[in-house]
């Protein structure tokens, strides 16, 4: 944000009114993660900033951010169970299942 104003009345400052516990917002607007994100979770924030003026009646505005969050590969393949046992004939013919395993 920018304020035209000279002196301390042109000085923005900046606070996240919503997400406060998932985002964080610097000094110089700069707004980061300040903990994991999971898409699995929430795929969408919303965030409102407030900017405001350094005036003793300061001047304020707020604009929403849409954060979304892309989904990566976090999660490995299981089976359905730890192990599997088969018995086999020495007799079977060639190309017979002998198991499904999921």
């Amino acid at each position: 944000a920018t304020d035209l104003d000279l002196g301390v009345n042109g000085q923005v400052r900046y606070r996240l009114v919503s997400h406060t516990d998932l985002f964080r917002i610097s000094t110089d607007g700069s707004i980061f993660t300040a903990v994991p994100l999971d898409r699995e979770e929430r795929a969408q924030y919303d965030l409102v900033v407030q900017a405001s003026d350094g005036a003793k009646d300061p001047r304020r505005t707020t604009v929403t951010l849409s954060i979304k969050v892309l989904d990566v590969d976090d999660n490995s393949p299981s089976f359905s169970q730890p192990a599997y046992h088969v018995t086999l004939p020495e007799n079977s013919p060639v190309g017979m299942i002998i198991l499904s395993i999921s």
